[in-house]
């Protein structure tokens, strides 16, 4: 059926479409017959009016000069009746077009609309100088002239600069297409551009018409009826010739009418439905889901600002990573790696979550991770800073660096969970160690021993305590002992940054092997940068996906204005799971007593 269908609708585009050509080689046909049978009476009127005149008025023959003129004038007009027959012709033709067109899809394209249009309007004019320059140049020159040949281009361009222009206007006009309207479209602005390049030619010969005819109008009275005459008899006689041509060839393109569309490839029956193509829709539906699937990972990863791995940190801060502290919780439990261990699993009793890897942190277990090295010694956390450790006693080995600052970008990176554990581990390690809580802004040593604020730090600097009835030992860890932050001052930079700090900083490297200093974060404060030029080292802190990496720079250019010894980064909340980072802590584990 659908074969069918296509095959009846080709055959009838084609018959309208070679009806539509006859009707309009027909209208064509009709208008040069009458101009034929007009124009043969008019020559033989003229022929006639001649020879009544020589034998009237016994003057048989024009002067050279009066006979070079008339000849001139005779070939104008011949051009300029030629060219008027031609526009007429284009007319009939166009106004048949656009008769057809009308009853296809009841639009009408009004020429009107096509003269009015400025750009039309200019290069019709354009084309009429350049016919008058064309007209004249041939009087001078052949047709293969350089300067015929370039004026001749020149219309060409200017022709087709019309054509195109008049195909934009009637296109605006066009509200459906078929293979029928198609043809009678394209034959529309084909004829529309003739016509304008015609009518501008026609101008053209008619301007010079009217200039050699005052020249010729200065002849004698007796020799200009003659010539008058000739001239008139002349024009007929080509023209009537050149309308019997025009018929004949008319006549033939009528018979031979073939239309302009084709088959190119007839219809057939498929093999298979056309739709839907389910294996191509699957596929294309695959490969569109993986290509947005890969575009919104990557745009998602384009819009992530923050630091996420040790190689981002090097490269954007050249600073070397001298710890990386996994997060508890992810890959752990209780601070312990999973799910393998080298050499033999462990084994557990069964419990309603069976799964070690994405054990839920309760709020105590949280608070663990600020005292894990001391709570879980063997636990992958506590390695990490033992790790972090070393790290720090290998940086200058020649001078064994006692006083550290331990900073961060932001709030909530974890920078005092550090500073307490790896305070501890240096103590653990045998080594004298002091934990000053330096954050004026948000202390938070003292609630994680259990200890009372005041006095502390800010006693000693406003000379209201004395240094060492200030600081409290912690008899679970021996070795080290803890200054709290004491009253929180409204000056803290001041504080820091005083002659008192100095000087006290003095006292605690004579009593202590290692001075860990907590101090606020620094993107935004100045409190770590003013208090890291009295101290031997400055440690920075970053949590791994919450600290952006204009934060971190910023830090990094903060303390290095005031010419602070930046020793490297910490990375905290390492998630184990993430970014092959799962078999970075493997270890022995080893029974612990409850």
């Amino acid at each position: 059926m659908a074969k069918n269908i296509v095959d009846i609708l080709t055959q009838v585009s084609i018959e309208r479409d070679v009806a539509s050509r006859r009707m309009e080689t027909t209208a064509a046909l009709d208008f040069i017959s009458q101009q034929v049978e007009k124009t043969g009476q008019e020559l033989h009127q003229t022929e006639e009016k001649l020879r009544d005149y020589k034998e009237k008025e016994g003057f048989m023959q024009l002067s050279t000069e009066a006979k070079l003129k008339v000849e001139d004038l005779a070939d104008l007009e011949s051009s300029y009746e030629s060219t008027k027959i031609s526009r007429q012709e284009n007319e009939v033709r166009l106004n048949e077009v656009k008769k057809q067109l009308v009853s296809i899809d009841k639009i009408w394209m009004s020429s009107i609309t096509i003269s009015n249009n400025p750009i039309v309007q200019m290069l019709r004019t354009r084309l009429t100088e350049l016919q008058i320059e064309l007209a004249q140049l041939n009087r001078q020159f052949s047709n293969t002239a350089p300067e015929v040949v370039q004026v001749k281009a020149k219309i060409e361009e200017i022709e087709n600069q019309l054509r195109d222009q008049v195909e934009t206007i009637v296109s605006g006009k066009t509200e459906s297409i078929n293979p029928v309207y198609t043809g009678l479209y394209s034959r529309l602005v084909n004829y529309e551009t003739n016509l304008n390049a015609l009518r501008a030619k026609e101008d053209a010969l008619s301007k010079l018409v009217d200039d050699y005819q005052k020249e010729v109008d200065k002849l004698p009275l007796q020799e200009l009826e003659l010539a008058r005459l000739e001239r008139k008899s002349r024009v007929n006689e080509e023209l009537y010739t050149l309308l019997l041509r025009k018929k004949s060839e008319v006549r033939i393109q009528s018979a031979s009418e073939i239309g302009s569309l084709e088959v190119v490839d007839p219809p057939i029956v498929p093999d298979n439905p056309v739709k839907p193509r389910k294996r191509l829709n699957a596929i294309l539906s695959l490969i569109t889901g993986m290509v947005c699937g890969l575009g919104l990972a990557f745009f998602t990863e384009y819009l992530d600002k923050t630091i996420k791995t040790e190689e981002e940190v090097k490269d954007l801060l050249k600073l070397p990573v001298l710890g990386v502290i996994p997060k508890l919780g992810s890959g752990t439990r209780y601070g312990y790696s999973y799910p393998y261990r080298r050499g033999r699993k462990k084994k557990r009793k069964e419990k309603k979550d069976k799964s070690y890897v994405k054990t839920k942190i309760k709020k105590k277990e949280q608070e663990k991770v600020e005292t894990i090295s001391l709570i879980k010694p063997k636990s992958a956390i506590s390695e990490a800073y033992r790790i972090l450790r070393t790290n720090l006693q290998f940086v200058d080995i020649e001078k064994k660096m006692k006083t550290l600052v331990v900073t961060s970008s932001i709030p909530k990176e974890g920078k005092t969970s550090v500073a307490i554990n790896l305070a501890i581990t240096f103590a653990l390690a045998g080594e004298r160690t002091l934990l000053a809580d330096a954050d004026f802004r948000n202390p938070g040593i003292h609630k994680v021993f259990d200890l009372k604020r005041d006095p502390g730090l800010t006693n000693i600097l406003t000379g209201r305590e004395s240094y060492p009835s200030v600081v409290k030992n912690i008899e679970k860890i021996n070795g080290l002992d803890i200054l709290t932050t004491g009253p929180l001052p409204p000056n803290p930079s001041e504080l820091l940054g005083s002659i008192k700090m100095k000087e006290l900083i003095s006292k605690l490297e004579g009593d202590y092997d290692k001075l860990i200093f907590d101090t606020p974060p620094s993107v935004s404060l100045t409190d770590a940068s003013v208090l890291s030029t009295s101290v031997e080292g400055t440690l920075l802190v970053l949590a791994i996906g919450e600290v952006e990496k204009e934060a971190a720079e910023r830090t990094k250019e903060g303390l290095k204005k005031v010419k602070a010894n930046i020793l490297g980064v910490v990375l905290n909340k390492l998630v184990l799971e993430r970014r092959g980072y799962g078999s970075y802590y493997y270890y022995y584990p080893q029974e612990e007593d409850n």
